[in-house]
């Protein structure tokens, strides 16, 4: 288990990192120094202080190499956990990092909540606190003051995103005491599964404060699954209403709201001054003029209605493009982005970016999402390209930037080999008084004498001067008596001389007949060759069984030598759910190309275009109805038969 945040450990891993660093930097060169060393020791007077002082320069310089290794990996991890949201205290941020909403008005003063004394008892008891309400009620302004108040100096936990929350879950991080979690909307993390009431257990076990927000809507349907209410049943709720009551009207005239008060008692103050009407104003005339800024809205409502978290402008765009809503006038969808996206008095905007290039609807507007959603809208969905996601990208660069890293890694040290070595070579240059002279013996070619019989008597052999390979004949090479010649290497022989060794052929893959498993690049495991039984009919092909959430993958290398790939897929008839899809996702080159949802009891012919392709994966996963995750405890089998290349 990595411990996060434990001073201690800290200290003590970067004690035996340091120690590893001296250990590995004088085995290190004292190996690279002995060949050198014990090759030109016995040619010269060097002293023996010279070489302890060149070796103790060379540990230092390999030391201070791994010295900058160690704190470029301390500043690699701190943006690591950074990006997960570890990031400093809460006293340490401003509102407007926690998603509060920002306001034309001035609210650096927080108003006076009768429940904000019952989050703060909460909190200094470690009790697990929701605090539920409609959107732009303060939840979470209210959470952040009462922890300002109660957990000013203890470590923040304040996760973006679901992928966070994962990332922490699957490499095991274990928090410290005194951690405080902050789950601003939990809904974001519970629609996905992120969260585990194990998990749960462990930070009540380590004394972490947890606070989370949630709206009124989305409490209800949480608690239908059983998960869910496990993990909801751990909390004390807390319910705020955007309205103010008479005892907290009353504080609020003798505070620099006072002005406002008329407005707060319509509206409430927490709506007021995150623009809540002015937001609603503008999407209802929007929706009264049918432009294409308030489709590009409703495009946003949708997508997260759908259990996605947020869109890229790219994947609005195209979602927009598809169902218009009956948007009038000239499909301009930059113009409408820009309604959409433009703040209102500088504060507040319909959709607003979350991450770069991640947009979501605010959650004032997101409540108008009460109409049902079209089936040509949920098929949309499905054709969006994920090679236009930034998160991808992010993974395939990771990647590849890790590939860089080995390879700088190994011509380093090469090159650190290489000055090593050329620097005792031309060392005894410098003190050529105390080298002594050397004869350099001339060079000879020993060859076998005619006698037929080799022995170790020194007449058995002719000595005859070394010949450049210039003077050397192409076709044999006489003995200096003149007798037989030496036949030059076989034509069955590579350069190095052994016959047994050829060229390696690149891989072939057979054109002439189907593919099966063992054609595949390392097919993965639960995956095996055999006849099964698709929508009534018997095929011989491929099956893969349990099918995950996108972990199975065939892959087939190509070798840019093929135009066309096809196959059929389909669910075994023995796949134990039959209301589960079977996701079949199409990547050439590392680059999605098609997204195939195949329901239970049908088969989907596949035609790809594989010209000057070199890998091609075939990526299976299943999904619900609706084309998210499934998580269903039933097992499917995806069947691929009749694979030609061509």
């Amino acid at each position: 288990m990595k411990n996060i945040f434990k001073k201690q450990d800290s200290i003590k891993s970067f004690t035996i990192r340091a120690l590893l660093i001296l250990f590995k930097s004088g085995i290190f060169t004292a190996l690279a120094l002995l060949p050198t060393a014990l090759a030109l020791l016995p040619q010269s007077e060097l002293k023996i202080e010279w070489i302890i002082v060149i070796f103790l320069i060379l540990v230092i310089l390999h030391i201070a190499a791994e010295s900058f290794n160690l704190i470029k990996d301390g500043y690699t991890k701190r943006r690591e956990l950074k990006s997960i949201g570890f990031d400093g205290k809460v006293t340490e941020h401003d509102l407007h990092e926690f998603r509060v909403h920002k306001s034309h008005i001035d609210d650096r003063e927080f108003a006076f909540r009768e429940v904000k004394e019952e989050v703060d008892e909460l909190i200094s008891r470690r009790t697990p606190v929701l605090i539920v309400g409609p959107s732009m009620s303060g939840k979470t302004r209210l959470a952040v003051e009462s922890l300002r108040t109660v957990a000013p100096e203890y470590p923040l936990w304040f996760p973006s995103s679901d992928e966070a929350i994962e990332k922490v879950l699957n490499l095991g991080y274990e928090l410290r005491k005194n951690t405080t979690i902050f789950l601003d909307d939990i809904d974001r993390f519970l629609s996905k599964r992120s969260l585990e009431s194990t998990a749960f257990r462990r930070w009540e076990k380590n004394n972490c404060i947890i606070v989370a927000t949630l709206q009124n809507s989305k409490f209800s349907k949480l608690v239908e699954n059983g998960d869910n209410y496990r993990i909801l049943n751990t909390f004390r709720i807390v319910k705020i209403s955007s309205l103010m009551s008479d005892k907290e009207l009353l504080f609020l005239e003798k505070s620099s709201y006072k002005e406002l008060v008329p407005h707060i008692r319509q509206f409430g103050l927490a709506p007021l001054l995150g623009g809540a009407k002015i937001a609603l104003d503008k999407y209802h005339l929007g929706e009264e003029e049918r432009s294409w800024g308030w489709a590009l809205v409703r495009s946003a409502i949708d997508w997260q209605r759908l259990g996605h978290r947020s869109a890229t402008r790219e994947q609005l765009f195209f979602l927009t493009k598809k169902n218009p809503r009956g948007a009038i006038g000239n499909p301009d969808l930059a113009e409408g982005w820009e309604w959409a996206t433009k703040p209102i008095n500088h504060t507040i905007s319909l959709l607003r970016e979350i991450d770069t290039n991640q947009w979501e609807a605010i959650d004032i507007i997101k409540q108008k999402g009460t109409w049902v959603i079209s089936d040509s809208f949920v098929d949309s969905t499905k054709l969006v390209s994920l090679k236009k996601n930034p998160k991808r990208k992010e993974k395939i660069n990771k990647r590849l930037y890790s590939r860089k890293s080995i390879r700088s890694f190994i011509l380093g040290y090469t090159a650190y080999f290489i000055a090593l070595q050329t620097s005792f070579m031309i060392l005894p240059l410098l003190d050529t008084d105390k080298i002594h002279d050397v004869k350099t013996a001339p060079t000879h070619q020993y060859y076998p004498s005619n006698s037929g019989n080799v022995s170790d008597d020194a007449s058995a052999l002719s000595v005859q001067p070394f010949e450049s390979p210039s003077t050397t004949p192409d076709t044999a090479t006489s003995t200096p008596q003149g007798g037989s010649a030496v036949p030059p290497p076989s034509s069955e022989t590579d350069s190095t001389g052994d016959p047994g060794r050829t060229e390696d052929a690149a891989p072939s893959l057979p054109a002439s007949r189907g593919l099966t498993r063992d054609d595949f690049f390392n097919p993965p495991d639960n995956s095996r060759q055999a006849p099964f039984d698709v929508a009534g009919e018997k095929h011989e092909g491929i099956g893969v069984s349990p099918v995950g959430r996108g972990d199975d993958e065939l892959e087939l290398r190509l070798g840019n030598r093929y135009s066309r790939l096809t196959f059929n897929a389909g669910q075994a008839d023995l796949s134990e759910a039959s209301n589960t899809y079977l996701r079949v996702e199409i990547i050439t080159n590392n680059t999605t190309v098609s997204i195939t949802d195949i329901p239970f009891n049908e088969i989907r012919p596949f035609d790809i275009d594989v010209t000057n392709i070199n890998a091609v994966k075939i990526r299976l996963s299943k999904v619900d109805e609706k084309g998210a995750v499934s998580y269903s405890d039933k097992n499917i089998t995806a069947v691929l038969f009749d694979i030609q290349l061509q």
